[in-house]
């Protein structure tokens, strides 16, 4: 099988029906989806992938590891190349170091987002 040419995101979302819902628009867009319910199965999947991914979409507060955590870790050990985050909390209260994405938002909101931090050059952190 030949490697994948579009770029893969990991939706990382403790409720598991608003992650599926988000995989099933961004897969329709055409990105290559992987999921994960917690940021221990997120870094379980990094782990397990040759590549780093793409980008990862998480949601802030999570039971355990937070989305601003989890997204730390992965930018250190080099297994991701972007990060958007998303919480329902104001973004004004947030140190403005990874994009984030307020909840509730729309589909085209999601797309557009994703869309954004793709074009962006890969963090600093993240570069190998």
């Amino acid at each position: 099988m030949a490697p994948s040419t579009q770029p893969v995101l990991l939706v990382v979302d403790d409720n598991e029906a608003v992650g599926r819902l988000m995989a099933e628009i961004l897969g329709s867009a055409g990105y290559e989806i992987l999921l994960a319910t917690c940021a221990e199965d997120a870094i379980r999947i990094c782990d397990e992938r040759l590549d780093p991914v793409d980008l990862v979409i998480s949601d802030v507060l999570m039971p355990g590891i937070s989305g601003v955590q989890l997204c730390e870790i992965l930018a250190r050990e080099k297994r991701a190349r972007r990060f958007l985050l998303m919480s329902a909390l104001s973004p004004e209260l947030w140190e403005r170091r990874l994009p984030i994405l307020p909840k509730p938002f729309t589909m085209g909101e999601l797309l557009n987002a994703v869309r954004e931090v793709l074009s962006q050059p890969i963090s600093r952190e993240a570069r190998t």
